[in-house]
């Protein structure tokens, strides 16, 4: 009688334990779904209990780490930067995931149900931040050695100071304008060549840094000028401290971290198309002749360089146009304002430009409602990266 009872219960337990093993083993691998505004990311559950997550290029990439457990019919996640959710399966490679963002940058804390989906073994080698912002240790080192990063001293010809920041992260700034002299504060990034370092302001200035023997100096040259024929402006550049920086001024740097970081605002090609289409004009002084006309049908023309048509592109945050008379010009956002870069006939667009200007659109509301749209992604961004905790 106990006999015939027992084996039925052990059969019974390794079902269910075959069950759970099973269930528990459904939730593992690498997921993706799209948040409502932050766009692509992916979520990896390992069979240990682990969880990690990160966005897709562009936002925010560094992998946020976390735990992850089976609770009935689904698995309840929890990460190291405050963020929680819930990952609910309807099928073998579908379901839903829900998460609570934590608050950060003055944000109401908000929460998101998303679908989401298995990604494919094959597909799963691809899923890295981008490929550009990772360096090999040969790299490094050789930016190292010409490393600028750090706060520099120079004197203009009046006698007066002024002082730059490079940061480690790619972004610049500067107390004083080398293009505009109503503007105190510019922002930049920068990028190496060789020894050099470009920095490229949001005035329309173009720094070049690079050591002669012992020093180190710098050429600026201003907006509107060929970078190639200016002599631009130069000065011996000494290192100093945080301490020797204007006090004011530095603590606005810090915190405009809306105006300094790089981030990708739009999430669609539409919303690329629409914001950058219509009439922008070239220079400060907003001439009807320096105006570019963006058309709908990717057709574009301008007064400039003696009358021309040409097509444009879309390019992330960006546009590239390409005039039949050989230019290319890229229109981009650097710190708070948005530049035109023209490249020669032949020239790569990944090299230094030959000219370098302000641009701005004749809805002069797209300047403002970029950056609002720009400052509430990044603070969602940064609930998810738990910055601000």
């Amino acid at each position: 009688m106990y006999r015939s009872f027992r084996f039925p219960s052990v059969s019974l337990l390794l079902f269910l334990l075959t069950s759970a093993i099973h269930l528990h083993a459904a939730y593992e691998g690498t997921w993706t779904f799209k948040e409502p505004e932050l766009g692509d990311m992916y979520l990896i559950l390992k069979s240990d209990g682990t969880g990690s997550y990160f966005l897709a290029e562009g936002m925010e990439t560094t992998i946020k780490k976390g735990t992850w457990t089976q609770v009935e019919d689904a698995a309840d996640l929890k990460f190291d930067n405050g963020v929680s959710g819930r990952l609910v399966l309807s099928g073998e490679d579908a379901g839903e995931i829900t998460l609570e963002l934590a608050d950060a940058h003055g944000l109401a804390q908000r929460g998101s149900t998303m679908a989401v989906s298995r990604v494919p073994a094959g597909k799963i080698g691809s899923l890295t931040v981008d490929p550009g912002a990772v360096k090999t240790d040969e790299e490094e080192e050789e930016e190292d050695k010409d490393s600028f990063t750090g706060y520099w001293e120079g004197e203009l010809l009046s006698g007066d100071k002024f002082f730059m920041v490079v940061d480690a992260n790619r972004t610049a700034g500067c107390t004083h304008s080398f293009s505009l002299t109503d503007q105190e504060r510019v922002l930049g990034y920068w990028r190496k060549d060789g020894p050099e370092m470009y920095i490229y302001w949001s005035d329309g200035s173009f720094t070049i840094l690079k050591r002669v023997g012992r020093r180190v100096e710098q050429t600026t040259i201003p907006a509107g000028a060929l970078l190639e024929d200016a002599k631009g402006f130069s000065c011996r550049m000494i290192a100093v401290t945080q301490k020797d920086l204007p006090e004011a001024w530095y603590a606005e740097f810090d915190k405009d971290y809306v105006g300094r970081a790089s981030f990708l605002v739009f999430r669609t090609r539409s919303q690329v198309r629409d914001f950058f289409k219509g009439e922008w004009y070239v220079g400060p002084d907003r001439r009807e002749d320096s105006m570019i006309r963006l058309g709908w049908m990717k057709g574009a023309k301008t007064q400039r360089f003696g009358g021309v048509k040409g097509e444009w592109f879309l390019d992330q945050d960006a546009v590239v146009i390409r005039w039949k008379n050989g230019v290319t010009e890229w229109i981009r956002p650097i710190g708070r304002a948005f530049l035109v870069n023209s490249f020669n006939p032949g020239q790569p667009l990944q090299g230094r430009p030959a000219r370098i200007q302000l641009v701005f659109p004749a809805d002069e509301e797209k300047i403002e409602k970029y950056f609002e749209t720009k400052k509430r992604l990044m603070g969602l961004a940064a609930m998810m990266s738990g910055a601000g905790q």
